[in-house]
């Protein structure tokens, strides 16, 4: 889709473009055809360009939720998106309550019904966050919409769907302003809807991951039918309550369970401000950490070395565990992500040695090398592989800790 300004966002994992537009994705992710300049977190294309969503395992996922911004972003959304852009996830989804309505469907003053919400609140948030977040995706809120303010709807998508190797990511939206009424926030849904959601639900057998605004709990019980068959859905990511918990749902009257990993914690009245980074892995679950604090990044020559941030388990105490940081480079005109797994609080080191046509990498942290037409002859695992339309095989390769190992890289990209 194209916003009010003029700059694209994908809603899917096929974008096609015109010559002149500007493409907020993240080339290193994408199989690129067609001419084109990249940047960090865009493209510019210079022709007419299609591209696909790398369908590759593993990738990662960030999430923050109710970030309630206005003229002004909150402080405490820039040190969550901060926390996120150094992680640099796959994809970034912030999880509805953008902006800073007043929350229930409609605004009481005397008489009169007015809205609170303005336009350049939306286009401020976006501002800020398309060259720092990578592949960054909305869900609307309660908060983000209003009557006669549907400002929302001109910088995103209220219901999208995308898939991405095993899984298909689903963006709903539990507060249809169609539905609710007036003076209210609590979740409402409209049958239409609902009747998308269950053709998400069952068309395939892709591993389902539902994106929603409101905890699940609260309006599962008014859509109990659209979830009778969906045999394939994992999980849900959610937000609304300014807190974190991490709750199992039964559904199909009892013959299947979900999570719901629920974090609204970019809200400036919450105890604790932690964001959602999730792995995503080929043989369909999902691993969420809560990482609360940025990570320490250094870099000296061919070395970087990484000190993760503080973890937090679903009850919000202070844990050890694994974080996924996505580092990238761009050599001889081909991307290379590097997904490390850092222990928290630890301290992680990746040397990255260019020789020739080739990169040599070791690290202390168990690593996944993903890349475009990428390969290898040392000892090391195949972890998955994808080959788009256009004839590139996409590889992802699992290394050993302080495994050396070298990859050749095509020398065009």
């Amino acid at each position: 889709m194209y916003t009010i300004d003029g700059d694209y966002r994908f809603t899917s994992e096929y974008i096609s473009l015109r010559e002149g537009d500007i493409a907020y994705i993240d080339p290193s992710t994408w199989c690129i055809h067609g001419h084109y300049v990249p940047y960090e977190k865009h493209i510019k294309a210079e022709s007419n360009v299609t591209a696909h969503l790398a369908q590759v395992h593993p990738f990662t996922l960030g999430w923050i939720a109710d970030l309630h911004s206005t003229n002004e972003v909150p402080e405490v959304t820039k040190k969550l998106v901060d926390i996120l852009a150094l992680y640099r996830p796959t994809l970034t989804v912030l999880g509805g309550d953008l902006v800073n309505g007043t929350g229930v469907y409609g605004f009481y003053k005397g008489e009169r019904m007015i809205s609170e919400i303005e336009r350049e609140w939306f286009r401020t948030l976006w501002y800020y966050v398309r060259n720092r977040l990578p592949n960054n995706l909305w869900i609307k809120g309660n908060h983000d919409v209003d009557p006669g303010c549907y400002s929302f709807h001109e910088w995103f998508e209220r219901l999208w769907s995308l898939v991405i190797g095993r899984f298909k990511l689903i963006g709903f939206d539990s507060y249809n302003e169609q539905t609710v009424i007036p003076g209210q926030s609590t979740p409402y849904l409209s049958l239409p809807d609902m009747i998308w959601l269950r053709r998400r639900l069952i068309e395939d057998g892709s591993k389902k991951v539902i994106l929603a605004h409101h905890s699940f709990c609260e309006w599962y019980p008014y859509s109990p039918e659209v979830f009778k068959d969906a045999v394939d859905l994992i999980c849900l990511f959610t937000g609304h309550t300014h807190t974190i918990g991490a709750k199992k749902v039964s559904i199909s009257w009892g013959r299947h369970e979900v999570i719901d990993y629920n974090n609204g914690t970019a809200s400036p009245e919450s105890r604790l401000h932690l964001a959602t980074l999730s792995t995503f892995w080929k043989d369909g679950t999902v691993t969420p950490t809560l990482v609360g604090g940025s990570p320490s990044v250094s870099e000296e020559g061919e070395e970087l070395r990484i000190c993760s941030s503080s973890t937090y388990d679903w009850n919000g105490e202070e844990t050890e565990t694994v974080v996924p940081m996505r580092i990238v480079r761009r050599i001889h005109n081909t991307y290379l992500n590097l997904i490390l797994l850092c222990p928290s609080k630890e301290e992680v080191y990746v040397q990255i040695k260019k020789k020739d046509t080739n990169v040599e990498l070791i690290t202390n942290a168990d690593m996944y090398v993903v890349g475009k037409d990428i390969i290898t002859t040392d000892n090391v695992t195949l972890y998955d592989s994808w080959k788009c339309s256009c004839g590139s095989v996409w590889n992802s390769y699992y290394v050993k800790p302080e495994q050396r190992v070298e990859f050749h890289l095509p020398i065009n990209g």
